[in-house]
């Protein structure tokens, strides 16, 4: 464990081999805050939370079937979102499959980008999306029932 550990090739033939049985995969991303000086990945940068103390970026690419990792990466918190997708996909070369992201990938750029690299995507739009062209007015709630 400690040698693939600290191998990023053997650590992309593990992922690669896993997300090869793989449709669908689920890519988020997290966020870990640390004062450590030993983390040299630790750097300000953008957060949902608007807190400026350095961080550590944590990128997970999973099986929407059973959960399982296909990619797990560590990156430099100063690295925006969109970019360690955009990375990410670069790195490890899907092709073929079907991507599901939250809604705060959305960017006409980054669906672009992953029509020329030959992916399917589930991707919400914003609430403010200039895409829907209507109102809907609701009279009820709504619920879903499954059997």
């Amino acid at each position: 464990m400690k040698e693939i550990g600290s191998n990023r090739i053997k650590q992309d033939r593990i992922f690669e081999r896993l997300s090869k049985t793989e449709e669908q995969l689920i890519y988020d991303l997290s966020v870990v805050f640390s004062r450590s000086e030993g983390i040299n990945f630790a750097e300000k940068g953008v957060n949902k939370d608007k807190i400026h103390i350095p961080q550590v970026n944590l990128a997970l690419l999973c099986s929407a079937n059973d959960g399982m990792p296909t990619m797990i990466r560590a990156i430099p918190g100063s690295i925006r979102d969109i970019t360690s997708l955009y990375n990410s996909i670069k790195e490890i070369g899907l092709k073929g499959k079907t991507l599901i992201l939250d809604r705060g990938f959305f960017s006409d750029k980054l669906m672009k980008f992953l029509v020329e690299k030959h992916l399917s995507f589930i991707i919400p739009a914003r609430r403010n999306s200039t895409l829907y062209n209507y109102l809907v007015k609701f009279k009820k709630h709504f619920s879903i029932v499954t059997d």
